[in-house]
């Protein structure tokens, strides 16, 4: 049966799982090293508990930082999560990074469960 309503897409109640599983160091353009932040999130269907979609994405700190700026802007109304600061020196110690990829994923986390924020270009 088609809805009366094309533009309505969500035929099952959904929830997102989003994870850094692992980081790993790049080097730019300079030779100089990054961390890099490897995304997996799934589009689950919360009524039957399957996975209707997934996708896996690497994002370094400074596309966490630009993102955050543009959502700042786009929705000025909306409480956005904080995003874990900058650290200038000592970024590349493995401690740092372990607690930065669980303040990211975190910070992910709850972006998703705003609608239109996750819905949002600066998301996709």
């Amino acid at each position: 049966m088609q809805s009366e309503h094309p533009e309505e897409k969500e035929l099952h109640p959904q929830a997102y799982r989003v994870e850094i599983r692992q980081t790993s160091t790049r080097k730019d353009a300079k030779a100089k090293p990054h961390t890099v932040f490897h995304i997996s999130v799934a589009v689950l269907d919360s009524t039957k508990n399957e996975e209707l979609a997934s996708w896996e994405t690497v994002r370094r700190f400074s596309q966490f930082d630009r993102v955050h700026k543009l959502l700042q802007q786009k929705f000025p109304h909306v409480r956005l999560p904080s995003l874990p600061p900058k650290k200038w020196i000592g970024n590349t110690e493995m401690d740092f990074i372990h607690k930065r990829q669980k303040e990211l994923e975190k910070y992910l986390r709850a972006l998703v469960v705003l609608t239109k924020v996750r819905e949002s270009a600066e998301l996709n």
